[in-house]
């Protein structure tokens, strides 16, 4: 009698089935998950075994658009009709009964072409290099969020799927505080010809739309949500040419180092806070000899110069160049080769989801380097992961929280992001800012007693800021650091200098506030290099007021009276009616004050002009801090009501006069916030090509455009009225 056949052995039959059949025509080789850089097989590709890491195993950030790219083999059977699918999108999340299951998000349909000719054994550069190889779909931003179940599903037949889990539960913000910097001043810092004087121009300010529009590289690029928050920290007077001579190769020159020293202040002024960067926008028109310059914390450059930007958001995140093109010796040292490719390589497949373009690992280079094409690569995708100053929080796969955890991960999408998180406890400190000359002689242009959330992370100098007391003891000292140790010319040197002593330097030093004490000094290590005594006097505040003059652009007019070498301005809201998210925080930190935010520095006279740029409508507190080179004194409080002003409307993609090939998808990327740069809903913004509205929202997706020029604009309705944003594309066949 013959053997019966275990039972369990033709169940392993059946389970077998599909595998077995699905190699006879078209089937689903593998899934790749992407918004900036993926690993995807990384044994086909990279020669280093240290090299190499699991598919997909790049982190996603939550609330921004992914590619995922499907990608077929043709079979035993080499199918040749091209083969189309769907991808159904479902999220992790916990139901009844405490039991994690998965609901359907959405079932998408491929973008582009739509359909691809399956291969039997395509070369992997040729494959991972074009997007017309794969079917391509675009998970949108607002769905992009927790832990996702992706099943792709082949339509034509045969039919066959493929499924895979990705994470997309940490949140990132791009959190931007912006100098926006006005130029009065001489045309050029070069000596004009015999005969001939140097004219003057006058540059109006950048907007804070500008800012966001500049910023639509990082925010490709860096894993981030697609929403960022832009704010201002006011208006910047600047009257010294750009383009002077540079002592130190590849380290900002002197009138750079002076604009970094004013914009060194207003971020003090504004409380340093470290989960931020603070960069500087200049008007186009002006000469430089520099693309733009930065620090930790701190950048500037030009308006619309969108990949500088994310090169000095690189410094500010703390980061150095890396070693490709004329960068100087003091590199990142611990950057990788990703053999085969060439070093300083982004090191595998980058893909810039606003317009579907890929950056190969052989020609793209890391965005911290000066050589071109650059993009965000394997290494700093990975150093920007849970960075400080993007503000990380993490996501939890469940409909109500079990433990408390912090409540702005509940507000999206209502709110993408707060502009009021709290900074971290603040901590009072004094400020002392100046530079070094040549010769070695020290000029202190500020000395201020402000409340800072962070501390100050540039080369330290290896001296020592102190405050002494009456017998001639220390009471507190704080490191003298360098400030704008890094450009991006393309002229050598850069990022944190060999020598960080060796004049001439500009720096920045924070000592704690502990006294009044009786002397401020400077010491080098071997001698003390600067002295201030404290006057024989008390400083006081009087007289403060304040008036709105209407006009073109209204401005706040100020008046004090005070015996006082500097004043700044602050500002911040009234306290009404205490938001939820207040009361929360309130009861997490029942010391905790309404923060103060910068408005403006270097005001002298006992009086001053400022635009109300960045400042909400309606009631806020203003209050003077005046600074005698050894005290500060703080006014009281007062409180005026500021006019309704326009929204801030930026089109972050496409910009004037991009191209884009017909029948490739297209993204509408735009923001819309109030004056002071809090969100507007999205169901007040609405997209509209060539006078037909398109969708609502911050992000919209085009499939395809016919080949022409086409006008697209954001429109925004808000009670005040509409305001609008247009731009201008080609699309060519």
């Amino acid at each position: 009698m013959p053997e019966i056949i275990p039972l369990q052995f033709l169940d392993r039959l059946v389970d077998l089935r599909p595998s077995l059949l699905r190699h006879l025509g078209p089937y689903v080789d593998g899934i790749e998950v992407t918004q900036a850089i993926q690993r995807y097989k990384t044994t086909k590709h990279l020669t280093d075994a240290q090299d190499h890491g699991a598919t997909n195993s790049v982190t996603l950030a939550a609330y921004k658009a992914a590619y995922v790219r499907v990608y077929l083999r043709a079979g035993i059977s080499n199918w040749p009709t091209p083969v189309t699918g769907t991808l159904t999108v479902e999220r992790r999340s916990l139901r009844a009964g405490l039991v994690f299951g998965y609901s359907t998000v959405a079932t998408l349909s491929p973008v582009g072409l739509g359909k691809v000719t399956a291969q039997r054994d395509p070369a992997y550069a040729t494959e991972r290099g074009a997007l017309g190889n794969t079917l391509n779909f675009i998970i949108p931003a607002n769905d992009c969020w927790g832990t996702l179940r992706l099943t792709a599903n082949l339509t034509d037949l045969p039919e066959d799927s493929k499924t895979v889990e990705v994470d997309a539960r940490l949140v990132q913000t791009l959190r931007v505080r912006g100098i926006l910097i006005r130029y009065r001043g001489p045309s050029t810092a070069q000596p004009p010809a015999p005969g001939t004087s140097v004219p003057t121009i006058d540059l109006p300010a950048p907007t804070l739309a500008d800012l966001q529009e500049t910023a639509t590289e990082s925010l490709a690029c860096m894993p981030v949500q697609a929403t960022g928050s832009f704010a201002s920290i006011g208006v910047l007077n600047w009257g010294l040419p750009l383009d002077d001579t540079q002592t130190v190769a590849g380290i900002c020159s002197d009138n750079w180092q002076g604009l970094l020293r004013i914009m060194a202040l207003m971020r003090t002024n504004d409380g340093n806070r470290n989960d931020v960067v603070y960069y500087g926008l200049l008007p186009n028109g002006m000469s430089m000899n520099a693309l733009g310059c930065g620090d930790e914390g701190l950048g500037v450059a030009a308006n619309g110069n969108r990949s500088t930007m994310v090169h000095e958001l690189g410094h500010a995140y703390g980061f150095r160049h890396t070693a490709c093109g004329n960068v100087g010796s003091d590199t990142e040292t611990a950057y990788p080769t990703a053999n085969p490719y060439p070093a300083i390589s982004i090191g595998e497949y980058g893909l810039d989801i606003r317009r579907g373009d890929i950056h190969s690992p052989w020609s793209t280079s890391d965005y911290m380097s000066y050589c071109r094409p650059r993009w965000m690569s394997l290494y700093h995708h990975n150093r920007l992961l849970q960075h400080p100053r993007l503000a990380p929080r993490w996501i939890h796969d469940m409909f109500r929280p079990i433990v408390r955890f912090d409540p702005k991960d509940l507000w999206w999408p209502d709110r993408p992001f707060d502009p009021e998180d709290p900074r971290g406890p603040l901590q009072r400190v004094i400020s002392i800012v100046g530079e070094v000359s040549v010769d070695g002689s020290v000029s202190i242009g500020s000395v201020a007693r402000v409340s800072v959330a962070g501390g100050l992370h540039g080369p330290s100098t290896g001296w020592s800021a102190q405050l002494l007391d009456e017998e001639g003891a220390v009471l507190a000292a704080g490191d003298v650091r360098r400030l704008g140790a890094a450009t991006d010319c393309g002229c050598g040197g850069g990022g944190s200098p060999a020598h960080p002593d060796k004049p001439p330097f500009s720096f920045q030093a924070f000592v704690p506030d502990v006294a009044v004490g009786a002397v401020l000094r400077l010491h080098d290590g071997e001698e003390v290099r600067w002295t201030k005594e404290r006057p024989d006097a008390d400083l006081s505040v009087t007289g403060f007021a304040a008036e709105v003059e209407d006009g073109h652009e209204p401005q706040l007019h100020l008046r004090w009276e005070a015996d006082a070498r500097e004043a700044w301005a602050q500002w911040r809201e009234v306290d009404q009616e205490m938001s939820e998210a207040e009361q929360q925080r309130r009861e997490l930190d029942p010391d905790h004050e309404r923060p103060w935010h910068g408005l403006a520095v270097d005001l002298v006279d006992g009086q001053g002009q400022i635009p109300i740029t960045g400042l909400p409508s309606g009631l806020i507190e203003l209050r003077l801090l005046a600074h005698d080179g050894f005290a500060t004194a703080i006014s009281d409080p007062l409180t005026i009501e500021l006019p309704e002003q326009p929204a801030v409307v930026a089109i972050l993609h496409p910009w004037d006069g991009e191209e884009f090939l017909a029948g490739a998808p297209i993204q509408l990327h735009g923001n819309a916030t109030t004056a002071d740069g809090r969100p507007i809903d999205d169901e007040a913004i609405g997209w509209h090509v060539d006078g037909e509205e398109h969708g609502r929202g911050r992000e919209v997706w085009l499939d395809a455009l016919q080949p022409g020029t086409h006008e697209v604009t954001l429109v925004v309705r808000t009670d005040r009225g509409e305001e609008q944003r247009s731009v201008r594309i080609e699309v060519l066949d």
